[in-house]
């Protein structure tokens, strides 16, 4: 699997809505890979580790989404609108 394809389109997209001014790799790449295989966040670990040799648990993600709940959650709102 060519994922250089799922990254080129979709993050072109994901720095042209301005998301890039976080400079937070997870983000991007939660957000990249969850648009393009829309999964459970376990099997978006697994798809990570396999086919992007990404190693993040599910316990990791879940911090982070608290932790971008807590903090960045208006700056991604106004970015996004």
């Amino acid at each position: 699997m060519c994922l250089a394809g799922v990254e080129l389109l979709p993050g072109k997209i994901f720095d042209d809505i301005g998301f890039n001014k976080l400079d937070d790799e997870i983000f991007k790449q939660l957000t990249i890979y969850r648009i393009a295989f829309p999964k459970s966040k376990l099997k978006t670990t697994e798809f990570l580790r396999r086919y992007a040799q990404i190693d993040w648990n599910e316990d990791k993600i879940y911090r982070y989404l608290d932790k971008l709940q807590s903090k960045q959650k208006e700056l991604i709102q106004q970015i996004s609108y």
